[in-house]
């Protein structure tokens, strides 16, 4: 919305004749909808606040109802209610997945698959011959095979740190090991001994009772 507006607008037109399909709202609903919405799309505070939206931050319902929830925007907010009450199940989700099955390619790392979902998600809906190719685009592409080349490196160098630390954990748990079944003997040998001390002081208590 707030980096097309007009692409916006032709997704809220479809939006309304769905719902007209399904006979959810009617035309005159739907048509006053529409100027509802590109009359919001032209209104500076809106715009403000379209660009400091923060879907991990902010609640979607709560930014239309301080924005839409007015007289002028009746229909509007109508076909928002409409689409926040909608129950969408795990459509979603289960896209979602559909998508991952088919970006996977075998020794696909975390961070690639990642990377592809936000190309895709970040091109959807797009028209490819709306796309500017600038020089930015042009310099990360051609600088693509070395950006890998370096990530490898660094993950070398993350596995070799990763690997060591295990190795020093593993060491220092052996001499643990070693120093508690250690202490274990020492209190046996010791248990043992004051034992044999506590039986002799006894024996000597005896016999000095016996000689009395």
């Amino acid at each position: 919305m707030k980096s097309n507006p007009s692409r916006s607008t032709d997704r809220f037109k479809l939006l309304c004749e769905k719902l007209l399909e399904s006979k959810h709202i009617t035309s005159i609903q739907a048509d006053a909808a529409l100027k509802q919405f590109k009359s919001l799309l032209s209104v500076e505070e809106f715009k403000t606040a379209i660009n400091n939206f923060d879907r991990n931050s902010h609640r979607v319902d709560s930014f239309f109802a301080e924005h839409i929830y007015d007289s002028r925007y009746q229909e509007l907010w109508h076909i928002v209610l409409i689409v926040l009450k909608l129950g969408h199940g795990n459509a979603q989700v289960e896209s979602g997945f559909s998508v991952n099955k088919d970006l996977l390619v075998p020794n696909l790392q975390q961070r690639s698959l990642v990377a592809l979902r936000r190309v895709y998600d970040s091109i959807r809906g797009l028209n490819p011959a709306s796309i500017t190719v600038s020089q930015e685009m042009i310099k990360y592409a051609r600088n693509a095979h070395a950006n890998y080349e370096i990530a490898k490196s660094r993950d070398r160098e993350n596995r070799s740190v990763a690997q060591k630390r295990a190795l020093e954990k593993k060491a220092l748990s052996e001499e643990l090991r070693k120093l508690q079944s250690k202490r274990q003997k020492v209190a046996s040998e010791i248990g043992t001994e004051l034992s044999k001390i506590d039986s002799d002081i006894l024996d000597l208590k005896s016999k000095l009772v016996n000689n009395m």
